[in-house]
């Protein structure tokens, strides 16, 4: 707890949105709306009402948490991943339809981040650099010199 009483790595409390809506966004729509419906409806489970508390518990958390790195989106995700599945568990398949374009997008933003995307040059100008809000820590362009002289 001592380490949160000064503002290592600061940022807003709702600095973990943008990179979930961004890059989660087939987790965090489905959820949303499963949580809103078992607010307003009630929890019909014990385990529901859980996952319900855990998914506020670890926002308020990490948004409170003085160090706000992208990493740390991945506790937060878990229960929302449960209240997803069970919204679109739920879906009919019509329903289904209306989610592919999104789930579309969540994969081109998974391989577009991991394989299309790489580390900014500091050659290069500031337009053409590339931008990942998820990458914390860019690696150099002389990592692939060296791992070939390794």
């Amino acid at each position: 707890w001592g380490q949160h009483e000064k503002q290592r790595i600061g940022g807003p409390w709702w600095y973990y949105l943008p990179l979930e809506i961004g890059y989660e966004a087939l987790i965090f729509l489905p959820a949303a709306i499963t949580f809103g419906r078992w607010v307003g409806l009630g929890a019909h489970s014990r385990i529901q009402a859980m996952f319900l508390v855990w998914t506020v518990l670890s926002f308020a958390l990490y948004a409170w948490a003085q160090e706000k790195v992208p990493w740390l989106l991945i506790p937060a995700l878990l229960p929302q991943t449960v209240l997803a599945a069970d919204c679109l568990a739920r879906a009919s398949a019509r329903r289904l339809l209306l989610w592919s374009p999104l789930a579309g997008f969540t994969l081109w933003s998974l391989l577009a981040s991991n394989y299309l995307y790489d580390a900014p040059r500091t050659s290069e100008p500031a337009a053409d650099a590339h931008f990942e809000p998820i990458v914390y820590v860019q690696s150099t362009y002389d990592i692939r010199s060296i791992m070939h002289e390794v």
